[in-house]
């Protein structure tokens, strides 16, 4: 008879483990990075694959993140909530590794923030390049909508 109140407590143990509160992001680093994808091709069967440059934006919220492509009206990660961050150090800064994939996908986007440049590198899934993104200004985001040129990427 003791068999069954194990497995219940085990089920218990498991749920709770997994109904974590999702992480919150500081306020510092909250907002809304911009940049370009750069073009790239690939060649798959035999078919070769292009695909132009194409401008992307992170929103960083309080509990949630989102990848948009303005350019297209699409967002592969909208308003994620699997979401894991750790801070660490990449030769010699300190940085935000973030882990962040859509509920039930098994692809995971990885981001590297820099919260002393304002500036986040997307790690491009393959064969996708990666992109570094910079931190929208204030004055930036009440204007109008993102376009290409509104900040360098140097």
């Amino acid at each position: 008879m003791k068999w069954p109140w194990i497995l219940v407590i085990v089920v218990a143990v498991k749920g709770f483990c997994s109904a974590q509160k999702a992480p919150k992001f500081p306020a510092k680093i909250r907002g809304t990075y911009v940049g370009t994808q750069s073009e790239y091709a690939f060649r798959h069967q035999g078919t070769d694959f292009r695909f132009s440059e194409i401008s992307m934006s992170i929103s960083i919220e309080k509990y949630r993140v989102s990848l948009c492509f303005p350019q297209e009206n699409h967002c592969p990660i909208e308003k994620s909530a699997e979401i894991q961050w750790v801070k660490k150090k990449l030769n010699g800064k300190r940085v935000l590794a973030i882990t962040v994939s859509e509920p039930g996908s098994l692809l995971k986007e990885e981001w590297l923030l820099e919260p002393q440049k304002k500036k986040i590198l997307r790690k491009g899934i393959l064969p996708q390049p990666d992109t570094m993104l910079i931190k929208l200004g204030k004055k930036q985001r009440k204007g109008s909508s993102f376009t290409k040129n509104t900040f360098d990427q140097n």
